[in-house]
């Protein structure tokens, strides 16, 4: 019984950090509640898997992360100006190291975002090239096709023939 519960434990880590199932299937499956699963997953150091993909989203969620963090160490420095008592260093050199690091995180999200999209022109153009390339053949063999339907009379293909 022991065993049993160890193994799937075990798978459910395993899912978890594979990024195939959410906390509410590993939940369901192992029986165990959202919020003790939660502490299960810290105590023992489960990893989240890792998000590849980038969004606007995230960006946004950046951006207002950065915001507030801008705004405590306003707050913060003002204090300090005023000369107000009970200002921590420590507190203003956390805000202040939050702060870089989440505008180094939107610096590596813009660049992975543009990576993306050069990725995705390339794409496209590639896709383009193709289509040009069909056109192109598409209208040879057409141009052949009357060629062959006028007889070949002239440069013009009877293409200048008035309606009769």
């Amino acid at each position: 019984m022991v065993l049993a519960a160890a193994a799937r434990w075990a798978a459910a880590r395993r899912v978890f950090e594979d990024g195939k199932a959410g906390f509410a299937t590993i939940a369901q499956l192992t029986g165990c509640g959202e919020a003790s699963l939660a502490r299960r997953v810290r105590r023992e150091g489960w990893r989240a898997p890792q998000q590849t993909e980038i969004t606007s989203d995230h960006l946004a969620r950046l951006r207002r992360e950065l915001a507030r963090w801008i705004g405590r160490i306003e707050t913060l420095g003002a204090a300090l100006e005023a000369g107000e008592g009970g200002v921590d260093k420590a507190d203003l050199d956390a805000a202040l190291a939050a702060f870089r690091a989440l505008e180094k995180a939107e610096d590596m999200a813009r660049a992975q975002m543009t990576e993306d999209t050069i990725d995705n022109d390339a794409e496209k153009a590639a896709v383009l090239e193709k289509i040009n390339q069909r056109i192109v053949a598409l209208a040879h063999e057409f141009a052949a096709e009357i060629v062959d339907r006028g007889g070949g009379g002239g440069a013009s293909g009877g293409m200048d023939a008035e309606p009769g």
